[in-house]
């Protein structure tokens, strides 16, 4: 299906929801009666199609769906998800990027949780592939976002893009609330969460070794740290 010529539709009882891709593959426009979606009805109308249109195979039960923290698409993680699509945005003209890509990016990095968090980047990068998105450092920053980038450059011979490395930025900037917290704040977060489980020092020793490449690689592109107002003060809620 080529979707920058078509609509996705998903109809209730009361009204019509269509989303139409635009640039190319990689940026999508939502519109409703002439108004912009919410962030919660856009990566919904994507939840729709994937269940519906069996662009991915669902395994999930639907009271797993609503009972797991961690393993799929909830509150907490729409939160996240939510908050790195609004930090790739602020800082897209610091590294030179459109920044309805990087928004587009940061809103659906993780929407490979559909199918748990485990492989979620690789199945994100399926979910979007069969949403009809083409384009190929797009495809890259949600596949490998939670990739050790010696794992991307070495095992699987691949560059690593700006859009990656402000992907690795956003995502270990923003808690699992949504607010900018900055690295520090982030490793401690990451820490807790996954802390006891089998995965955690994997998950660890991966957020501090892409903490310190992020930090290399804008030491050598010129691309500064953001100023100290770009971040929330830890636990405040926002206006």
């Amino acid at each position: 299906m080529d979707l920058s010529t078509q609509s996705l539709k998903k109809t209730s009882r009361n009204n019509s929801k269509s989303a139409v891709f635009t640039k190319e593959g990689c940026t999508f426009v939502y519109t409703i009666k002439q108004k912009v979606l919410t962030n919660e009805e856009i990566v919904g109308i994507i939840i729709f199609r994937v269940q519906n249109e069996g662009s991915v195979k669902m395994h999930v039960s639907s009271d797993k769906y609503e009972r797991a923290h961690k393993e799929h698409i909830n509150k907490y993680k729409m939160a996240h998800m939510i908050g790195v699509a609004e930090y790739m945005r602020e800082r897209a003209e610091d590294y030179g990027l459109d920044p309805d890509i990087c928004y587009t990016v940061g809103l659906l990095h993780d929407i490979g949780y559909l199918c748990g968090r485990n492989g979620h980047e690789e199945k994100g990068r399926e979910i979007l592939e069969g949403l009809g998105v083409t384009d190929e450092n797009t495809l890259q920053a949600v596949q490998r976002h939670g990739m050790r980038p010696e794992y991307v450059r070495n095992i699987y011979n691949e560059s690593i893009s700006p859009l990656l490395v402000l992907t690795y930025e956003a995502d270990l900037s923003v808690d699992a609330r949504g607010f900018r917290v900055g690295f520090d704040k982030r490793l401690e977060d990451i820490d807790t969460r996954y802390k006891g489980m089998s995965c955690y020092k994997e998950a660890i020793n991966t957020a501090t070794e892409t903490v310190e490449f992020v930090k290399q690689w804008q030491k050598e592109n010129g691309v500064d740290r953001p100023p100290k107002g770009f971040f929330h003060r830890h636990g405040r809620e926002r206006e």
